[in-house]
């Protein structure tokens, strides 16, 4: 079942709303980061992942990490933590 773009939008509003009230040193990099509009995260029931916007374009490991932990804390599943069956 793919969740819909409105859920979509919801949780990447989030992530904008923690990192722009945030006032850590990390905080601010990943907004710099994701103003450059770097990726988008795709979520599927409680699992997210996310895509790049461009091939020329890397996501830094600093904003994945920030965004794993962000959407974990929400109670979602990062795709490539599930486990194996």
């Amino acid at each position: 079942m793919i969740t819909s773009k409105k859920d979509m939008e919801y949780v990447t509003e989030k992530l904008w709303d923690k990192v722009e009230k945030s006032n850590t040193k990390i905080a601010k990099r990943v907004y710099n980061a994701l103003n450059r509009d770097i990726m988008s995260v795709i979520l599927e029931d409680k699992v997210f992942w996310f895509e790049s916007t461009s091939s020329f374009v890397s996501i830094p490991n600093f904003v994945y990490k920030y965004a794993i932990k962000f959407y974990e804390k929400m109670g979602y599943t990062y795709l490539y933590n599930l486990p194996i069956k």
